[in-house]
């Protein structure tokens, strides 16, 4: 018997002015699943992880988390229920040493619902902060960087920045990771061992949604996938499944200026660079 879902999207739409960065998008995500989620440039992906995570509203449908409706959350609440993410460019701060970086992930979670309480009772504060670098620490441990906790984030080689962010969402201990393209940029043996890092998660029972355009990757990691285009997704299954799906290399290989109208309105959402050229596996 499956496992119940943990997250539902139900008939999500977004829309920018005249765009409609989603269209009535539906999927759902096991409990201690790692779930793909593939598409061509301005398919819709990167809005989706903005709804989940709360940054971008929805104009219509609903978002449930174990069966209660979060889409009124505010991005704090939804970090605080559980939700944690990565993004596609890097947003370490420079100012701070790689453990300090990770340790904004662990602080947001322990101390978030009792700021006030916090300052005003030092003592307590203290505690959160010793609990806010243990956690850190163990999650640098985890993805193996803990030697480097006290470099400077951009001493060091953009892959390893990008796993310092992966530890930062892993200190919040999130029930639900979302993971924005976490491998762009990577050497291949560096994606091999991220890809192995996501699968022992998985074996954890933690459940993952990974934004990635490398086919190859999606069928190495992922339980299932789900395939967007213009917005809805068209696609849903294991990955074989899905990959094989004619609507979906339709998707990866053809053009048309709504799906450039889509990406414009997707690209707009992220500070960094655009999303790389998809991949299809031959």
């Amino acid at each position: 018997m499956s496992a119940a879902p943990l997250l539902e999207v139900r008939d999500a739409s977004v829309r920018f002015g005249g765009v409609h960065a989603l269209r009535g998008a539906e999927l759902s995500v096991s409990t201690g699943s790692l779930c793909g989620l593939i598409g061509p440039n301005g398919s819709g992906k990167s809005t989706l992880v903005n709804v989940i995570s709360r940054l971008t509203k929805l104009t219509g449908g609903a978002l449930l988390m174990d069966g209660d409706e979060i889409d009124s959350l505010s991005a704090d609440r939804a970090r605080a229920a559980g939700i944690a993410r990565t993004f596609q460019t890097v947003r370490l701060l420079p100012s701070m040493d790689v453990l300090a970086n990770v340790m904004l992930g662990g602080a947001t979670h322990f101390a978030q619902r009792s700021v006030a309480v916090n300052w005003l009772w030092p003592p307590r504060r203290a505690n959160a902060n010793r609990t806010a670098r243990q956690a850190a620490l163990v999650a640098l441990e985890r993805v193996g960087m803990a030697a480097h906790a006290h470099a400077r984030p951009q001493a060091l080689p953009y892959g390893q920045q990008r796993r310092v962010e992966i530890a930062r969402a892993l200190a919040s201990r999130p029930r639900l990771l979302l993971l924005d393209e976490p491998t762009a940029g990577m050497s291949h043996h560096e994606r091999e061992e991220v890809g192995d890092l996501l699968m022992e998660l998985r074996r954890e029972g933690l459940t993952q949604v990974l934004v990635e355009h490398d086919l190859a990757m999606i069928h190495r990691v992922c339980d299932h996938a789900h395939a967007l285009n213009f917005g809805r997704v068209i696609a849903s299954g294991s990955t074989q499944e899905v990959a094989a799906d004619p609507g979906v290399r339709e998707a990866y290989l053809g053009h048309g200026s709504s799906g450039e109208r889509a990406q414009d309105s997707e690209r707009a959402q992220e500070s960094g660079p655009p999303e790389s050229p998809a991949k299809v596996s031959q």
